[in-house]
Formats: C-alpha cells, sequence, structure tokens
C-alpha cells in the first residue's frame, strides 16, 4: 500500500511539473501587451502590428496585426526559432505608443497612458523604457534641426549655386545632429547595458545608430537626385560639393556577416540606400538585372538574401528584365523566409500568371469575383479617399474609359482600401477617384491587409493592373496616361489583349 502510495504521488508531482514545464514553454513563445488609459481618451482599441523574420515595418512584406480592447492583452505567439520581432503598438489606427520596437519571446508589459506620458512596467521593461527615452530626447533635437533649416525652397524651377549651397549647410547641420544623437544613445545604452541582454544591448546600437546613418545618406541621395533632375551640366561640380560634405562624415560600415548584424532592421536599410548611392557615385543607370547581379557580387549570407528580397519586392516583377533578376536571385538565395517572399512575388505578379481571385463587395452590397469577368479585359485601379494621385490618375483615365465606352470587351473596376465604407461610398458619389460605368469594390475596411493588397504586393497609390480575358495577369505597372505618348501605349497594350 505504501509503496502504491509513493508511485501515486510521484506520478502526481511529475504531472504536475510536466505541466508547469509545458506551460513556461509555451509562455516563453509568446509576448503579452496591455495598453491602460489614465486620462479620458475616446479611442478603445489597441493594435499590434508586426512582421515574422526581423522586418521592420517593411512595405510588400506581409503584416500580421493583433487587436483588442483597452485594458485587455495583446499576444503573440512566435515562431519557434525566431529570436525577436520587431513590431508597432497603437492606439487606435494611428497614434503610436512605440513604432519598430524589438519585441520578445516572454515579453509581458503595460503601457499606461497618462496626459503627457507613457508609464511602462513588467518583464522585458527595458528596451522599451530606452526606446522611449530615446524618443523623447530625439524629438528635442529634431527641433533643433528644423529651426536651423534654410528657409530657402528646393523647389524653385530655376537651379542657382544657392541651392547647393542649401543643401551643403542642410548636410552639414545633419552631421553635427546626428553626432549629438548617436552621442545620445551610446549614453542611454550604457545606463541600459546591466538590465539588456547582450545580444539586445548590440541590436539596439545596431539599429539606433546606423538609422542615423541610413537618414543622413537619405538626404544625401535626395539632395544629389535633385541635382541631376534640375540641371545635367552642373552635376559634377555640384557634386563635388556635396559629396566633400558627404565623405567627411560618413565612414562606410564594415560588411559583417553575423546573424545579429544581418538580423538588425536598420542595417537592410542602410545597405539599401547604399545601391542608390552607389548608382549616383559611379553615375550608372542601374535596371533590376544588373541590381541584383552587383548584390550577389558584393555581399554574402543573411545580409545579401535580405537585401536581394528587399529591393525585388520594393522594385516588383513588371517586365522580362525583372523577372531574369528574380530568377537570378532565386538561384543564390538559401534563407528559407526570403525564398517563400520572392516566389511568391514572381508567381503573383510575372505577366502570364493567374490573377488573384478576388471576393469584394460593390457600393450595393454585392459580392463580385475576378472570375465574373472571364472573356473580358479588366483593368484594376486601387486607390483611396484624400488620394492627390488617385484624383490626378482619375482625369488622365477619362479619355481612356471614353474611348472604350462602346466597347463591352474591357471592364475598368477600382478597388477601395479606406477604413470606412461610407467614406468611400461618398468618394464614389463625387466620381473624383472612379469613372461612370466602373465597377467599383470595396475591401472591407482591412486596407493594405486585405488579400487582393498582399497578393499583388501593393504599396504606394495609384496602382493600375491589368489582367487579360482569361484571368491572366497582363501587367502590373502598365503606362500611366499622363501624356499623348504613354496614353496611346496604354490603348495599344489594351488593344493587343482584345
Amino acid at each position: 500500500m505504501k509503496i502504491l502510495l509513493t508511485i501515486i504521488s510521484f506520478f502526481a508531482v511529475f504531472n504536475i511539473v510536466h505541466s508547469q514545464s509545458n506551460k513556461k514553454l509555451n509562455n516563453d513563445l509568446r509576448s503579452y501587451f496591455k495598453v491602460v488609459l489614465n486620462e479620458n481618451i475616446v479611442e478603445d482599441s489597441v493594435l499590434l502590428i508586426y512582421q515574422d523574420n526581423q522586418w521592420g515595418d517593411v512595405n510588400g512584406i506581409p503584416k500580421s496585426v493583433v487587436k483588442n480592447k483597452v485594458g485587455r492583452n495583446l499576444i503573440i505567439t512566435f515562431k519557434k526559432d525566431d529570436p525577436f520581432i520587431y513590431g508597432n503598438l497603437t492606439l487606435g489606427e494611428g497614434n503610436y505608443i512605440f513604432s519598430k520596437n524589438i519585441i520578445e519571446p516572454g515579453d509581458s508589459i503595460i503601457f499606461t497612458v497618462q496626459k503627457g506620458k507613457i508609464e511602462i512596467d513588467g518583464i522585458g521593461k527595458e528596451k522599451y523604457q530606452f526606446a522611449s527615452e530615446v524618443k523623447c530626447q530625439f524629438e528635442t533635437l529634431d527641433q533643433k534641426w528644423a529651426d536651423s533649416l534654410s528657409q530657402v525652397s528646393k523647389g524653385s524651377n530655376d537651379f542657382t549655386e544657392i541651392n547647393v549651397n542649401t543643401m551643403k549647410k542642410d548636410l552639414i547641420d545633419k552631421r553635427q545632429i546626428n553626432e549629438e544623437k548617436k552621442q545620445l544613445v551610446l549614453d542611454l545604452l550604457e545606463k541600459y547595458k546591466p538590465r539588456l541582454s547582450a545580444k539586445i544591448y548590440d541590436i539596439l546600437k545596431l539599429d539606433y545608430l546606423i538609422q542615423l546613418d541610413v537618414e543622413y545618406l537619405q538626404l544625401f541621395n535626395t539632395d544629389i537626385g535633385y541635382v541631376v533632375f534640375k540641371k545635367q551640366e552642373n552635376v559634377d561640380s555640384s557634386y563635388m560639393i556635396l559629396d566633400k560634405i558627404y565623405n567627411d562624415y560618413y565612414k562606410d560600415q564594415n560588411i559583417n556577416t553575423s546573424e545579429n548584424f544581418a538580423r538588425s532592421r536598420s542595417v537592410t536599410e542602410f545597405h539599401s540606400e547604399k545601391l542608390r548611392n552607389h548608382k549616383f557615385q559611379n553615375k550608372v543607370s542601374f535596371n533590376s538585372l544588373n541590381v541584383v547581379r552587383y548584390i550577389i557580387n558584393n555581399y554574402s549570407g543573411i545580409l545579401r538574401d535580405r537585401l536581394l528580397t528587399i529591393y525585388l519586392i520594393r522594385k516588383k516583377i513588371n517586365s522580362n528584365n525583372d523577372y531574369l533578376a528574380a530568377t537570378d536571385a532565386l538561384k543564390c538565395i538559401k534563407t528559407p523566409y526570403c525564398r517563400t517572399l520572392l516566389e511568391n512575388l514572381k508567381g503573383n505578379s510575372t505577366p502570364g500568371s493567374k490573377a488573384f481571385e478576388f471576393s469584394l463587395v460593390d457600393s450595393l452590397g454585392k459580392t463580385v469575383k475576378q472570375s465574373d469577368f472571364k472573356g473580358k479585359v479588366v483593368l484594376l485601379d486601387f486607390f483611396f479617399t484624400g488620394c492627390g494621385g488617385c484624383k490626378i490618375l482619375n482625369n488622365q483615365m477619362t479619355d481612356i474609359v471614353n474611348y472604350y465606352s462602346n466597347n463591352s470587351n474591357i471592364q475598368f473596376i477600382s478597388v477601395n482600401v479606406d477604413k470606412d465604407m461610407e467614406k468611400w461610398k461618398n468618394s464614389l458619389r463625387t466620381l473624383e477617384y472612379t469613372h461612370k460605368g466602373s465597377v467599383d469594390l470595396f475591401t472591407n475596411g482591412l486596407g493594405s491587409n486585405a488579400e487582393i493588397i498582399r497578393h499583388y504586393n501593393i504599396v504606394g497609390y495609384p496602382t493600375l493592373i491589368l489582367i487579360d480575358k482569361e484571368g491572366k495577369i497582363i501587367s502590373t505597372k502598365p503606362p500611366r496616361p499622363y501624356d499623348e505618348k504613354h496614353k496611346s501605349e496604354l490603348i495599344q497594350l489594351i488593344n493587343s489583349a482584345l
């Protein structure tokens, strides 16, 4: 009897320990967030938006959205091998509590929103507190930067010496502000270092210091792009002036192939921006195939794979050259999640691939599908209310719509990505974004998370997609009819499919 009781007791204890062990394992693969309001704020919902595999809020890469009421838990379940992710936490649709923050498995954080400040507490709070402090102090320095900017507009149609001098001053000012910011980051990192893991300390250091180099490089590339655009004969002398300022500041980051280095959100962005800079430095015109081959020849490992992926996702596959570039990239990419993203991109947007079988509602609530238009050429036009470029494109499309007004073999379809249905319906009445006779569809308030948007990797508006009578893609970037030449090209492309 005593032996039996001992055996029963052993299994009871074993089951409890085993159960607790499993519970701990499950919790270790999750993160919990709760937002508490200590003041009268209208918003009652909280959204946590993130991307797997350390992508730092990159357009065109699938995002996951977790939504709940204020005061309730938001829960993220991590993939087994994901050491951390980047995420955005917002109150309602756009009031950021944090942006592009590192989130680790096991984090359990409470954000208490009070007037003028946010208190952060819980397991793993240190990296969120660090980010919050950096944000507050950066805002002060950014105001200093804004106050120092010259009021001379770069938008003048005349290219003058004062424009180059303004750019020169901007670069010098930016350099000074960045040096202050870098020292601020290092000081705060030193403060938090005892409470951060070595891995997270290294990632935070990369994220924040290299992000400042990204911003500086973006400013330089924008200025040089402006010089090139405005007046070709001034490029060399103007470039030399700006390039000296740039080289005085810029110290090339060594290409490190470690996983920590490659996983940093800022590192990928930095080297993506370097590709633009390389184009200006060498005064060459990069097509997609050349860019892909340059990345393959100059980078390796995870960083190479992530650079190839992010470049092609942003570029999209709109031509045979793009298709060949994606094919070359896939030959050398070893990272599984990068391969999956590019294979999906190649399969979903390549001319001749099957169009997405959407199922959306029109303004009367009727469900409309892609297959409903078999036997017709379809031109999809994606827009949102308030989009200035979408209004302009709609005006430019008027002649095209009128040209085919008596042709029943083509259907113009608008697809709206607004959050609010009434807002969309009101926009239809104005005819600012669509035409009479168009089939007008709504993504049910899902916006960028709608399946059709994710399938076609739509990251900007307006976007046109042309589909043939068999429901296959002709082009995910057909000509926009902003002048007679492009109007003729679009008509020719449509006619070839009729």
